[in-house]
């Protein structure tokens, strides 16, 4: 099967399975539980809990009908589909949602068998050691985001002269606030921090506030501005490409699965499905996917 056949067909599966995301999401249990892969295969069929940082607009949200939507759902709802049709495994999901991406983390790590939570995680060294990824759903870069009346910024060696006397506004708990402190550590010790819960906050403060700036990643840079929000890219300060992953808790054997899925036919990411999810939901063009994933 080609590449382009497999995303459409599970894009076409996946649209009858949507339905299913639509409930109401359960309140957080105490501890995440589901059922483990060699139990599901044994049975034929099996639980799984998906816990997902909400709202992460294009990635996990509430669509104009209150229903549960977003590129990591839709995703989700695809490899079930490929459960089905390929493992011939019949799962179903409890859908989990966290309004905090700290207790999200800890909520997943901490978790028992089947669980898998859906966040725009950044794949690091030092989270491998405390969960498990599955293969990268997406790339993505963090970047520079201001005020729209803000003048360019030209490198970002000169973040420092250009921005002086601006705050950064940071998302706690984030990769994104752990870059903001190394910045400042390493090229502006005097910058003022002020950490925020939410990346809502922060581009709502940026689209008001002429005198702030925050590293976001790509992703959330296209989705707020999809929404509306009065801010800018400045290009010059764009940082290296991150991998998100989903996560497991440690040891997880719903990884061999998981792999499985993105790499048929010819690469799940490869896959016109795929793009499409993108492009629906993040409310990007082709030329900004393409500079940003390489796909």
């Amino acid at each position: 099967m080609n590449k382009l056949t497999f995303g459409v067909g599970l894009g076409l599966v996946a649209a009858a399975v949507l339905a299913e995301t639509t409930a109401p999401p359960s309140a957080p249990p105490a501890v995440l539980r589901g059922d483990t892969w060699a139990a599901t295969q044994r049975a034929g069929r099996g639980t799984v809990t998906l816990a997902y940082y909400y709202p992460l607009e294009g990635f996990a949200y509430r669509d104009a009908n209150g229903h549960v939507a977003g590129v990591m759902i839709e995703l989700m709802d695809q490899f079930k589909s490929y459960l089905e049709n390929v493992k011939n495994v019949d799962v179903t999901y409890r859908h989990v949602p966290f309004d905090d991406f700290s207790r999200f983390y800890a909520a997943v790590r901490e978790g028992r068998g089947g669980v898998i939570g859906l966040a725009g995680t950044t794949i690091t060294e030092e989270r491998k050691k405390e969960v498990t990824f599955g293969p990268p759903f997406f790339s993505s870069m963090p970047v520079l985001v201001t005020n729209a009346a803000v003048p360019d910024v030209t490198s970002r060696d000169r973040i420092p002269v250009e921005l002086a006397g601006f705050t950064a506004l940071a998302f706690r708990g984030t990769t994104n606030e752990a870059q903001t402190k190394r910045f400042k550590a390493e090229h502006w010790p005097a910058l003022e921090v002020e950490i925020v819960p939410n990346f809502h906050d922060i581009t709502a403060r940026l689209s008001r506030d002429k005198k702030a700036f925050a590293f976001l990643d790509l992703n959330v840079f296209w989705v707020e501005r999809k929404r509306g929000a009065n801010i800018k890219r400045h290009r010059a300060a764009d940082g290296p490409h991150e991998d998100f992953g989903f996560t497991m808790p440690l040891g997880s054997d719903w990884a061999a699965p998981l792999a499985d899925f993105f790499a048929a036919g010819g690469g799940y990411r490869n896959s016109r499905s795929y793009r499409q999810l993108l492009i629906k939901h993040l409310g990007v063009d082709l030329k900004e996917l393409f500079e940003a994933t390489g796909k």
